[in-house]
């Protein structure tokens, strides 16, 4: 008798128990299908490339052999005839023929970033849209019931007549509405159907390449959106005073056709991930500049930074200069920002608004400040719903003629002037940073003011001024977060500050105990949803405190977030550990 003992080494879920059936390429993460899923919901893993285990072997698994000669496999593609062939397919001995691998990698590339785009976008996306519809079939059902009661009550004088009327008509009017609910519900689970079962093919086609290469070949890849809308549904109504003929034509006239768009507000996708002031920070040191007056964000590793001088520069997470500008405008303040094609805008020192292409290559003026203008831009911010550019001007006369924020179109046109409040009185002092909020808010950081906000049209909404006993409030960088936050930096008491949309006091997500930091500047990302924070040294902090909304959680799962891996990790949980060990690591 033999006695055979083997060792087996079962490859688990870097999360559960369950057995690996994915792996990450970015993280090298061994995933399950559940913990797949999730981990392109995260905000922090949504770009990552993860693909079925065997493939990270890099061989195919199965040998598929030629239709036209049986016993012989596919070894090589022909790419003028775009199908597969062996060694004894002789018909295409003139055409250019490549290996069938090199064929599959090819073919498989083109297929990365629409798949990219389902799992982290558009999968989440119709689960978000499903649950509303689902939901909106009992909502549609309260608001026809409450409709229903009032066209019955003011219908009631009509006796029979109305009575006949009224049934005929909510009948058709709950068929009508329940059948359309029931198409957008069917609609949208065919739609998750379709994407998945492309997703499986794709993630299957480590072992059938040939078989994807031919079904590939007959599918026409249509362009994925991020349908985020779906049509709501009518809410009836009627008017207080009517006449007995004024109801029934009514009654015969009423069409549900008030069809709008609903869409998924950031509230019902991002959440905030823990406690304001407990999430882990990220340092970052910045060359060249002394002090970092300004930031912006071109991309999660690329940032523009620029000090009190002259100087503007582009850097990456690493510390390496990419870019160097040396004529803009001297100074505190945002005088830079980028547009939603990455191209920085930026104030020069003689006043002018000036563009830099994508490649650095090209630099234009956008606005020309004449020599004997009165006024000075201050900052600047670029749109990234409208594209307008929104500048902060301050008056060379000493302050004698109030300062303003003017609007420009993308073709440099002036198309508004915001200067005074409802009452006529002047809202801006020294504007030095401008952003715009999520609802078309425009949001200034005024030296002298504090924070002032006022509406798309100009209307002033409010002024936030913190009383601080013993100091004078002072307000810095500014910018707005996902969830439509006001975020400041409050030079008074070292830190940064969160405000709601409407100027009411959250809290603040940056409170930090060494007084060397100093918070000055402010930009917040909105691919990964991190907010850079730039100080008086040449420091950056990186925080994060958003996540997206996990929807398993709605239905009673909890998931545990993990936190994103970062160049240097703090724990704030101690503040005396905390402060000795940023002078640790910025000795």
């Amino acid at each position: 008798m033999y006695n055979i003992s083997s060792s087996l080494r079962i490859r688990r879920c870097f999360k559960c128990p369950e057995d690996t059936e994915f792996v990450c390429c970015n993280c090298r993460r061994n995933l399950c299908l559940p913990c797949k899923e999730k981990h392109a919901d995260d905000i922090d893993t949504k770009d990552h490339h993860v693909v079925v285990y065997r493939e990270i072997s890099n061989r195919f698994s199965k040998q598929e052999m030629c239709v036209r000669h049986p016993k012989m496999v596919f070894g090589k593609y022909c790419e003028t005839c775009k199908v597969p062939i062996c060694n004894m397919c002789q018909d295409h001995g003139k055409h250019e023929v490549i290996d069938i691998k090199i064929a599959y990698t090819i073919k498989r590339e083109l297929h990365l970033e629409p798949i990219r785009i389902i799992r982290s976008e558009t999968l989440f996306y119709r689960r978000v849209l499903l649950e509303d519809v689902q939901s909106d079939r009992i909502t549609c059902l309260s608001h026809f019931s409450n409709n229903r009661s009032e066209v019955i009550r003011k219908a009631v004088e009509l006796k029979s007549l109305i009575d006949c009327v009224i049934y005929e008509k909510l009948c058709m009017y709950n068929n009508l509405l329940m059948c359309r609910l029931q198409k957008q519900t069917s609609k949208k689970i065919n739609d998750l159907v379709r994407i998945q079962n492309y997703e499986y093919k794709y993630e299957q086609s480590a072992s059938w390449p040939t078989t994807f290469i031919i079904i590939q070949k007959k599918l026409k890849l249509s362009r994925l959106e991020n349908r985020r809308c779906l049509t709501n549904h009518v809410q009836l109504s009627m008017n207080e005073s009517f006449g007995k003929i004024d109801v029934i034509k009514i009654l015969t006239e009423i069409q549900p056709t008030n069809r709008v768009q609903r869409q998924v507000r950031n509230e019902r996708i991002y959440t905030f991930s823990s406690n304001l002031n407990d999430n882990p920070l990220s340092f970052y040191r910045i060359p060249i500049v002394r002090k970092c007056f300004h930031i912006s964000c071109v991309t999660p590793d690329l940032i523009w930074v620029s000090d009190v001088g002259n100087d503007l520069i582009l850097t990456n997470t690493a510390g390496s200069i990419l870019h160097h500008i040396n004529d803009s405008c001297p100074g505190a303040g945002g005088k830079h920002t980028v547009n939603c094609e990455n191209e920085l805008m930026y104030i020069d020192h003689y006043g002018n608004v000036k563009k830099v292409s994508n490649d650095l290559k090209s630099n234009t003026t956008l606005i020309q400040t004449a020599k004997d203008s009165m006024w000075l831009p201050q900052c600047v911010y670029c749109s990234l719903t409208s594209g307008d550019l929104l500048v902060g001007m301050f008056s060379k006369d000493d302050g004698q003629i109030p300062s303003k924020v003017i609007r420009y179109n993308q073709s440099g046109q002036l198309t508004q002037t915001i200067q005074s409040d409802n009452a006529g009185h002047s809202m801006y002092g020294i504007p030095r940073y401008i952003t715009e909020n999520n609802n078309g808010d425009v949001v200034v950081s005024d030296w002298l003011h504090g924070v002032v906000v006022t509406d798309r049209g100009g209307k002033h909404r409010f002024s936030f001024i913190r009383q601080s006993p013993g100091n004078i409030f002072m307000s810095q960088g500014i910018c707005t977060d996902a969830l439509s936050n006001i975020l400041l930096c409050a030079v008074d008491n070292n830190a940064v500050m969160m405000l709601d949309k409407d100027g009411q006091f959250l809290g603040n997500i940056l409170n930090i105990a060494p007084k060397r930091f100093l918070p000055a500047s402010l930009c917040y990302d909105l691919k990964t949803h991190r907010v850079w924070v730039g100080s008086v040294t040449n420091i950056v902090i990186v925080n994060k405190y958003i996540d997206r909304q996990d929807i398993q959680t709605v239905q009673g799962q909890q998931r545990k977030c993990v936190a994103p891996p970062s160049r240097y990790v703090l724990d704030r949980s101690n503040p005396t550990a905390f402060a000795d060990e940023f002078n640790t690591i910025f000795p």
